[in-house]
């Protein structure tokens, strides 16, 4: 009797350890390693940009972020399952029903890949 107790009191104590200690959906950026970061260009702030390794069209607005001189770090959502839930669970909150790539994310909002770049550049450079 006394060993099942036990053992339930520490079954109840990792349960809540582990609720305490995952990962928070704001701080993308201090839980998981991008797969690219450009260069800060002097702004305030940084695009992050949600991918797909095998997305055609996000290797196109990263060569254009570059191009224009926006800051950005790229997350691939397929290589990593703890981002992929994390992203999804800020996709769910921000009231995305299908998520189509790239997303963008500035300022803890997350905008279309269809965002034009010079508007990117503007909400993170002025």
């Amino acid at each position: 009797m006394k060993k099942t107790i036990l053992t339930i009191l520490l079954a109840l104590g990792f349960v809540s350890w582990a609720y305490k200690n995952k990962v928070k959906t704001e701080n993308v950026k201090e839980y998981f390693k991008p797969s690219y970061v450009s260069n800060n260009h002097g702004c305030r702030d940084e695009v992050i940009m949600y991918s797909l390794t095998t997305c055609g069209i996000c290797k196109g607005k990263i060569i254009e972020l570059q191009k224009s001189g926006v800051p950005f770090r790229v997350y691939n959502v397929d290589t990593n399952a703890k981002l992929k839930n994390v992203f999804f669970s800020k996709a769910r909150k921000a009231g995305y029903k299908k998520v189509y790539y790239p997303i963008f994310e500035v300022n803890n909002k997350l905008l279309s890949g269809t965002t034009p770049t010079y508007t990117l550049k503007n909400m993170v450079c002025t």
